[in-house]
């Protein structure tokens, strides 16, 4: 059966998001999402044989780079939208193939995207695509993840210094910068994840895990550590509150991985009760 035409945007903007095959994920430690904002960053600008920009391929209004998907406010400019992304998607992929010795696709089907015609859904899109982070529970704030637009609206110098334009919009709005980022970015209350019911939250767990990981180790490099380090720190983990669940979703650890771990004799008798395992909901850790 044929695809369906993608509808058309009359004002060239769209919401994309794009998922990893089978929900995997397709961010697992800093140096994959550094790659996917340079990618997206090199999609913004055509440059000459001297390397002055010219004519630019697109215009990013924002973007947010989850675990397992992306989401990026976006309009043609110099291309067709699906010519930009295939060159965003084709650039990445190669990367991550090469990166963890794999072959296939890497995303699943083809990139979602709606087109976006009015100035209040843009705003709205501004706001959900910054939100996702505290949405998913990672973060309190979206000032405090790294992987998105957030900190180029908030500061004139760091979205210079990144190239991502946030200072064009396809309406005209006719407010100041600081009127556009606290519209576009506005908290309230309901937004905002409390721990209302007495779990820890993604971003709470992270914190904690953080805590008691090497030197120069970060949370998507546990599976890289020998396994008696990764038993004991899943094991004091563990006794903080963190649920197994949800020491696989922060890790990228597979659940079963970390209960053989727990759960195997090793000499001192001493093992993990699976009421972490068994009481936990399971929530993704990205979100929509």
């Amino acid at each position: 059966m044929p695809r369906k035409p993608r509808v058309k945007s009359d004002t060239g903007v769209y919401h994309v998001m794009v998922r990893g095959l089978n929900r995997q994920n397709i961010f697992h430690d800093t140096m994959d999402f550094m790659k996917m904002e340079r990618i997206l960053r090199l999609a913004i600008a055509v440059k000459d044989g001297e390397g002055m920009s010219i004519t630019p391929h697109c215009i990013i209004y924002a973007y947010c780079l989850m675990s397992n998907h992306i989401h990026l406010l976006i309009k043609e400019d110099n291309d067709e939208i699906n010519i930009v992304m295939k060159r965003i998607l084709v650039a990445y992929a190669s990367y991550y193939n090469k990166k963890y010795n794999r072959i296939g696709p890497l995303f699943q089907g083809r990139y979602l995207s709606e087109p976006v015609n009015d100035e209040k859904y843009f705003l709205a899109l501004l706001d959900y695509i910054h939100l996702n982070p505290v949405e998913a529970h990672i973060v309190r704030h979206p000032k405090d993840y790294e992987w998105s637009s957030w900190r180029e609206y908030e500061l004139d110098a760091e979205a210079a210094s990144a190239g991502v334009s946030v200072q064009q919009n396809p309406f005209n709005i006719s407010v100041s910068r600081e009127e556009m980022c606290s519209i576009a970015l506005g908290l309230t209350a309901e937004k905002i994840v409390e721990n209302e019911d007495g779990k820890l939250k993604d971003y709470e767990a992270v914190t904690i895990l953080q805590t008691l990981l090497p030197p120069g180790v970060d949370r998507m490099s546990m599976k890289l550590q020998s396994l008696p380090i990764k038993r004991t720190i899943f094991k004091e983990a563990i006794s903080r509150g963190i649920g197994m669940r949800q020491l696989s979703r922060i890790t990228d650890i597979h659940l079963s991985s970390i209960s053989r771990l727990l759960y195997a004799k090793h000499g001192d008798g001493a093992s993990v009760s699976r009421h972490a395992a068994e009481t936990e909901e399971p929530s993704p850790l990205g979100g929509e």
